[in-house]
């Protein structure tokens, strides 16, 4: 008796399938076709994607801004896909973030925030715009940043922030700061304008970059003629002159 009622069963919720499965086929094809209508409607009465507008426009691409804007042109502008817009503006090296919009009838608003850069970062030859993070924007030249520090060597972005944090408290020797040199991914190596060197410490570097901060001596206490300062071993303080060029030797009789 039950497996008559199994049987009948399987002949009630089949045709149940079958009946939910062409519904649900209809309803997409009766969709498709009234977004076909709607964009049709869309395009015939003017309402498409004519201008595009932009905000915050600094230091990204502009030949990738247009490459990637110009995908929605031409589109109803009821129908465009502004999170897709979104995430491709958002790939651009420079770009942070953005926000997008449509104006009715044709226009597309779009508002940009750039990175900031905080320093260069030189490593293998290459030289790129870097943020506070460390995050690396894009190569760069030179004379296109002129008053952000550098600092060079692998890994030395990933640095960027305790570096900060040390020049922060010694702000004179900040000033006088030309390169910040990353050694074996271990310690700092720095270069001032005039081309002094100091060597810091693995361990506790800002201790021992305060000598150099002293009223007695300290970094206005060097001279020209001093080549290099060490102070990675504890305690000590290593000074290197310049080797003075010897003067000319005058030929005999002479």
């Amino acid at each position: 008796m039950s497996s008559v009622r199994w049987r009948w069963r399987w002949v009630l919720v089949v045709p149940a399938l079958g009946g939910a499965a062409v519904a649900a086929w209809m309803w997409s094809d009766a969709s498709g076709r009234l977004a076909a209508a709607a964009r049709a409607v869309s395009i015939h009465a003017g309402l498409t994607v004519s201008e595009v507008w932009v905000e915050g426009h600094n230091r990204t691409d502009r030949s990738a801004l247009i490459r990637v804007l110009a995908v929605p042109v031409g589109e109803p502008s009821l129908f465009v896909d502004i999170d897709a817009v979104l995430a491709d503006v958002r790939q651009l090296d420079w770009v942070a973030d953005a926000q997008a919009r449509i104006r009715l009838p044709g226009r597309l608003q779009v508002s940009l925030q750039e990175r900031t850069p905080a320093a260069l970062w030189q490593t293998d030859g290459t030289l790129y715009a870097i943020e506070s993070s460390g995050h690396v924007i894009e190569p760069v030249a030179f004379r296109d940043f002129p008053d952000l520090p550098l600092v060079v060597g692998d890994g030395a972005n990933a640095k960027l922030e305790d570096l900060a944090r040390l020049l922060a408290a010694q702000p004179r020797i900040a000033e006088h700061l030309d390169a910040a040199i990353r050694v074996s991914g271990r310690r700092w190596t720095l270069r001032t304008h005039t081309g002094l060197i100091v060597h810091l410490p693995e361990a506790d570097p800002a201790a021992a970059l305060a000598k150099l901060e002293g009223p007695v001596g300290g970094l206005a206490g060097l001279g020209p003629g001093i080549e290099a300062v060490d102070l990675r071993v504890p305690g000590r303080i290593v000074v290197r002159r310049r080797a003075t060029p010897e003067a000319p030797r005058l030929r005999d009789g002479v």
